[in-house]
């Protein structure tokens, strides 16, 4: 993990959207800041912002999969550390989302050159993992699809397009396909 400050700043008044989860994105797969796209400027649209983003990482044989952490266990058996992204309210603008890598369910780098973090409370926070696109997820083979993570034993007219907040990964219950991330702008 490369830690990168994002380029782009967000500021409306200049029609200028933030490039946070360009720079999260960079930091976790240890690439240059220019070889990641600027999705949020690119795509302005939450649909074609969150396929846009599977469709990359699906190029790398990677998916981006969004959980609400309420409940999820971060003790890892092994001992080892899981790097993610972490959203939540920018502290900077009301009502706009940020982006920030976590560790182990914690903020471990703020892209943004103020390195403030999120605002708001931890438990409302959600995390983006990525996954290898062919591994094994709660018990389904999954594929990238559409720009989405969809579950190959499901039809993919039956796959969910949106957040992930219904996900438990703690074993509960049944997981909703076709994951994408939230639109995030600061």
């Amino acid at each position: 993990m490369t830690p990168t400050t994002q380029e782009f700043l967000h500021d409306p008044s200049q029609g200028q959207t933030g490039d946070c989860v360009r720079a999260c994105l960079a930091t976790l797969l240890d690439l240059p800041l220019g070889e990641v796209p600027h999705f949020a400027q690119l795509h302005p649209d939450t649909r074609k912002f969150d396929r846009a983003i599977n469709a990359w990482l699906g190029r790398r044989g990677l998916a981006h999969l969004e959980a609400n952490p309420f409940g999820f266990d971060w003790v890892m058996r092994d001992g080892t550390d899981v790097y993610h992204l972490i959203y939540g309210p920018s502290p900077r603008h009301q009502g706009v989302l940020h982006a920030v890598v976590g560790k182990n369910g914690r903020i471990e780098f703020d892209p943004h050159p103020d390195r403030t973090g999120l605002a708001g409370d931890p438990d409302q926070w959600t995390w983006g993992f990525l996954i290898h696109a062919g591994s094994s997820l709660l018990g389904g083979k999954t594929r990238v699809e559409g720009g989405c993570v969809v579950d190959a034993g499901r039809s993919p007219a039956k796959a969910a397009p949106g957040l992930a907040s219904g996900l438990r990964v703690d074993g509960r219950g049944e997981s909703p396909w076709g994951l994408c991330p939230p639109y995030i702008k600061d």
